[in-house]
């Protein structure tokens, strides 16, 4: 029984670690592609990245059906237990359409800003997701919010305004346009509550397995893309900050950089599987310990992001930026924590 605990304990370990680490290189490699110069030209191509994110996440969709397909000589295992055996609520997988159409205009608009602002100032201003997702949940689900709610929802609004005033007035050498970045970010974080808040509505109605519901989201994110790309090619746009060659989006210049440096290849490549990695470990995180844990996580993430943008000398150390994320982190873990109290103690439906 022991070393049952023990290797429990040791397993969230290492998913935690995962979220953690996958989370900051997702961020990190898209910036990273953001910067790289290509031909004389920095890689802009926030829709085709946004495309191979997609991509990532349809890796977890076969992961999931690679998890089933090992599972079946050995009904016993845990892993593939926790990962695919659930049951399955009648109901329609096609629903999944609605979030996924929030989550493809949430991630271009938020990649969008990344390409204007600092890698931490992005992580920390997605944060403030939680006081999107509870102002959707009291209108949309009716869901009511108690004191310590507010409160939390407070101090993480005051962290988010704290980081928005300091990126524009220490613009860092990797943000061409802090202000841009940071409506282009709010922007899609509009988007991403009606990500979070169609997915829960969605739930109701049917259950379905995290893993696979991640890789069909990222399948109609691809179809999406794979139609959008060639018509965003078509349509002329002269803005250099958000759009390249004179098109919205030239993917065909995207794939001819891809194709002609190593190095953007590789990084290309590593941030399709940190996105597959990150979901997938923050999905196991959260079925074997709490949606807490996972808030707490991605919170630190963005401390894990500043601190290797720094050491690549993309922004340097502002203590009132360090005083917002304390900030926004403090907010999450209030909210986080009065909604885990709320469900153990009063069975009342809200969002985590």
């Amino acid at each position: 029984m022991v070393n049952s605990t023990e290797t429990r304990k040791t397993g969230l370990f290492v998913f935690m670690l995962l979220m953690l680490i996958s989370g900051t290189c997702v961020t990190i490699t898209v910036k990273f592609m953001d910067m790289l110069k290509v031909n004389g030209k920095s890689f802009n191509h926030p829709y085709f990245q946004t495309f191979s994110m997609f991509i990532g996440e349809f890796m977890c969709l076969i992961v999931y059906f690679s998890l089933k397909f090992l599972s079946r000589p050995r009904n016993n295992s845990q892993l593939t237990e926790s990962l695919i055996e659930k049951p399955n609520r009648s109901g329609s997988l096609a629903w999944l359409t609605i979030p996924a159409i929030f989550d493809i205009c949430g991630s271009t608009s938020i990649l969008i800003g990344l390409s204007f602002s600092t890698p931490s100032v992005y992580q920390m201003l997605k944060g403030f997701l939680l006081v999107i997702v509870a102002l959707y949940s009291v209108i949309f689900l009716k869901a009511s919010l108690n004191l310590n709610q507010v409160l939390g929802i407070s101090i993480n609004f005051v962290g988010t305004v704290i980081i928005g005033i300091v990126s524009v007035a220490y613009k860092a050498p990797s943000a061409e346009n802090p202000l841009l970045g940071i409506f282009f970010i709010m922007l899609g974080e509009l988007f991403s509550g009606g990500f979070v808040v169609s997915e829960e509505m969605i739930f109701k109605k049917i259950k379905v397995n995290p893993l696979l519901a991640v890789g069909i989201e990222g399948s109609i994110g691809c179809l999406v893309y794979i139609i959008a790309l060639p018509i965003l090619y078509l349509i002329p746009c002269d803005y250099e900050g958000i759009c390249n060659n004179g098109r919205v989006e030239d993917a065909y210049t995207a794939i001819l950089g891809l194709l002609s440096n190593n190095t953007l290849a590789l990084i290309w490549i590593c941030s399709m599987v940190s996105v597959a990695v990150f979901n997938w470990s923050g999905i196991s995180t959260t079925q074997k310990s709490s949606a807490l844990t996972r808030a707490i996580i991605d919170a630190s993430r963005s401390l894990s992001v500043w601190l290797v943008s720094m050491i690549l000398h993309w922004e340097e150390f502002l203590p009132l930026q360090l005083l917002g994320f304390l900030l926004i982190m403090l907010g999450t873990i209030i909210y986080n924590s009065s909604v885990n109290w709320l469900k153990k103690n009063k069975e009342t439906c809200t969002i985590s």
